[in-house]
């Protein structure tokens, strides 16, 4: 978990990998499988610190560096909840959550009725876009590193961010992650 955060980091500018904004949602899903709540919860969490930690650097760039790195700690911080909440969410609604293991979550899967299978992505992704949107608005109105974001130089995605707005870009990366991750 601690390597998918920095993945993550990789789709933002510098160096603006876009890709990476593509393989974070079914890594994050892939790494924090485990057999207890709290735990996928704390991979989640580890992997979101991680994350803005690299990602919210330039809040470093203060005159008064003892309050740019509290405000950047308690920022990464908090943020953190977001992935570790939507890892949770996504293993929770999962169909075969009872699974004591990856490799058991990933038998199960191929079990699975095509509905089940459609669904869950679906799911996962709308989860992601309501975390983003809360994180954009609730608290701390905080709207940068949305997972659209990390696709400003694929032009035809984002000017479809014209018709769905940034979220939806959002929803058809998470939603083809979550799908890919479905599929292997």
């Amino acid at each position: 978990a601690v390597l998918a955060g920095p993945v993550w980091s990789l789709a933002f500018p510098h160096p603006s990998f876009a890709l990476a904004g593509w393989l974070t949602p079914a890594l994050l899903l892939a790494l924090s499988h485990a057999p207890r709540e709290k735990r996928i919860f704390a991979l989640g969490y580890v992997a979101g610190l991680t994350h803005y930690l690299s990602s919210l650097y330039w809040v470093l760039y203060n005159p008064f560096l003892s309050a740019a790195i509290a405000g950047w700690l308690a920022l990464s911080i908090y943020c953190a909840l977001y992935p570790a909440i939507w890892v949770w969410f996504c293993w929770k609604i999962f169909p075969g959550q009872d699974a004591t293991g990856l490799a058991e979550a990933w038998l199960r899967l191929r079990r699975m009725s095509l509905k089940h299978r459609m669904l869950w992505p679906l799911q996962c992704a709308l989860g992601w876009i309501a975390l983003e949107c809360l994180r954009g608005w609730m608290l701390t109105g905080f709207p940068w590193n949305f997972l659209a974001n990390s696709q400003l130089d694929i032009v035809p995605l984002a000017m479809f961010a014209s018709i769905t707005g940034v979220l939806g870009i959002s929803l058809v990366v998470a939603w083809c992650s979550v799908s890919l991750l479905m599929a292997t």
